[in-house]
């Protein structure tokens, strides 16, 4: 029951910082928000069906086949956010990512085929939680060269540097989230019952919690919090920030 009232939070609270991400889209004309706003819709929607014990939307039949579905398309939307969030007027490695995801996705939904149920999935549904786990792997790479080629320049704001970092810490958050998923399936089916699947489903679940706040000051927080971060910086005269000016700058528009 605890670990199903996590998991419903988790999933709200995704829910929500997509609908705050939209909004900032929308208001900004940032398409790269979108992007992320709709992962976060359908990352949310496929946990939901997540095999925890007394989850009953984990007993919906087509549960496994939703589950690795919208995680898969929630991998493809992140793909173009990362290529035009880090990648904007160069050379982007989105289409090398994409040909993975595709192979191991295909591999994956044939793990859902060989799996007799939800809570005994086979070892190749796991792949799933390997192409998110090399996702963002690829985006925190991305966040980390972005932060090593400011962190150090005086004329950069502490804000800029600041989302950088947030960019490379739920990034890995997202990582131990898939490496404990990927365990549980391989090791115990994916269920959530028994001591094994339990303490990876709850490891997993607290990751996502990391992810999903962090992912919000880095993207949908209010421009007072990047005034905060901004509050040591003595380089330049300080100014009103607009969420327009944090998110382009950092896309190098």
């Amino acid at each position: 029951m605890f670990i199903n009232i996590l998991l419903f939070i988790m999933v709200a609270l995704r829910l929500w910082t997509a609908i705050v991400l939209f909004t900032k889209a929308r208001q900004n004309k940032l398409t790269n928000l979108y992007w992320l706003a709709g992962s976060f819709v359908v990352f949310g929607a496929g946990a939901a069906f997540a095999p925890t014990a007394g989850n009953p939307l984990a007993l919906v039949s087509a549960s496994l086949w939703l589950l690795v579905a919208f995680g898969l398309l929630s991998v493809f939307a992140t793909i173009q956010f990362v290529s035009e969030t880090f990648y904007r007027n160069r050379a982007s490695p989105a289409p090398w990512m994409r040909g993975v995801a595709v192979v191991l996705g295909a591999l994956a939904l044939y793990g859902v085929v060989l799996s007799p149920s939800v809570l005994q999935q086979h070892p190749l549904a796991a792949l799933l939680q390997v192409v998110i786990c090399v996702l963002f792997g690829w985006q925190g790479w991305a966040g980390y060269q972005a932060w090593r080629g400011v962190a150090h320049q005086k004329t950069v704001e502490d804000w800029v540097k600041g989302r950088y970092q947030l960019v490379i810490w739920y990034s890995g958050c997202q990582i131990v989230a898939g490496l404990a998923s990927a365990v549980r399936i391989v090791l115990v089916g994916g269920g959530a019952t028994g001591g094994l699947g339990s303490l990876m489903a709850l490891v997993a679940l607290v990751a996502n919690f990391g992810v999903v706040a962090l992912s919000y000051l880095a993207w949908a927080a209010p421009a007072g919090f990047y005034g905060w971060l901004n509050r040591n910086y003595k380089a330049v005269e300080m100014r009103e920030i607009n969420e327009e000016e944090v998110t382009k700058t950092m896309m190098g528009i």
